[in-house]
Parts: structure tokens; C-alpha cells; sequence
């Protein structure tokens, strides 16, 4: 790919990335923790939307829920997708965790993680 097509922002910060050092010993496992902090952006995200149409009464909170599903553009996919995306944080939190235990993060010279 040529980069003299592209704007010189871009193209620095392609160069940056091609160049920097990495370690060999990186691996797709590393990108766990990426995953977890996108799926709990979003996650803060569905919620705040989610809050702006909900009541929270005891009499009325069912019917929020359905004004929410049926009423709001989107309403069904933002609640299934929070619903969603809560079970994906315990799974990527536990594979998360099981990375480290296998890989011994908690070793010296790492001892305060």
C-alpha cells in the first residue's frame, strides 16, 4: 500500500506502529483485557440509555421496561445487548484471569499486580 496517498497524521501514526518494539512473545491471549474494557465502555454506554427511560417505582418500573421495549427506537436491542454484554464481561473476566494464572503475571518482577 502507498502511503504518499494518505494524510501525513495517518501516516505517521502507521509508521509509529510498524516500527515500535514488541516482544516475540506476545500472543492473542494479550488482547483479554482490551475486550474487557470495550465490552464495559459499552456496557456504561447501554446503561446510561437505558436510565433515561426507566422509573424506578414499584408500580410502574414493569411498564418502563415495556415502554422501553416497545415505544423507544432501538429499545429492544439496547436492553438485550446490555443483558448480553454483562454475561461477556464474566467470561472475558474469568479468561482474563485464568491468562494471568497460566502465563504467572503475579511473579516478580511484577509482584504488585
Amino acid at each position: 500500500m502507498r502511503y504518499s496517498k494518505i494524510n501525513p497524521i495517518l501516516r505517521a501514526s502507521v509508521s509509529n506502529i510498524n516500527d515500535s518494539a514488541t516482544p516475540s512473545s506476545i500472543t492473542y491471549a494479550y488482547n483479554i483485557g482490551s475486550l474487557l474494557g470495550m465490552l464495559m465502555s459499552i456496557m456504561i454506554i447501554t446503561g446510561i440509555l437505558l436510565a433515561l427511560h426507566y422509573i424506578a417505582s414499584a408500580s410502574t418500573a414493569f411498564d418502563s421496561v415495556i415502554h422501553i421495549m416497545n415505544d423507544i427506537s432501538f429499545g429492544t436491542i439496547i436492553r438485550y445487548c446490555h443483558a448480553n454484554i454483562a454475561s461477556l464481561i464474566f467470561i472475558s473476566l474469568y479468561a482474563h484471569i485464568t491468562r494471568n494464572i497460566y502465563y504467572s503475571s503475579f511473579r516478580a518482577p511484577r509482584t504488585s499486580t
